[in-house]
């Protein structure tokens, strides 16, 4: 539940820091998952990431773009480590999310 999420979310920093430099908002958790959108211009149009963790302690991280109303699955990366995460999201979207 939102016990995966937050430890998610505070793994990426925290909300109000992915909030203040990406715009970040529409936050949800779900069994083990955290997802959220954001304002800032991503490459290759990312506006949503889906992080759900995985049996095995790692982390498949989704990167969805919105093509008029429909939602596009731009990349995929399994296997990664809560301390891979920032790396990934930054690598993937050009976009810095730690100060």
């Amino acid at each position: 539940g939102m016990n995966t999420a937050n430890l998610i979310l505070q793994q990426l920093g925290g909300a109000g820091k992915l909030t203040a430099l990406i715009g970040a908002h529409s936050f949800s958790g779900e069994q083990d998952r955290l997802r959220f959108k954001f304002k800032a211009r991503a490459s290759k149009g990312i506006k949503c990431i889906n992080i759900v963790l995985e049996p095995n302690d790692t982390y498949r991280v989704e990167f969805w773009a919105i093509r008029g109303y429909v939602p596009e699955k731009v990349a995929e990366h399994c296997d990664i480590y809560c301390d891979g995460l920032i790396p990934l999201v930054e690598k993937v979207t050009g976009l810095a999310v730690r100060l």
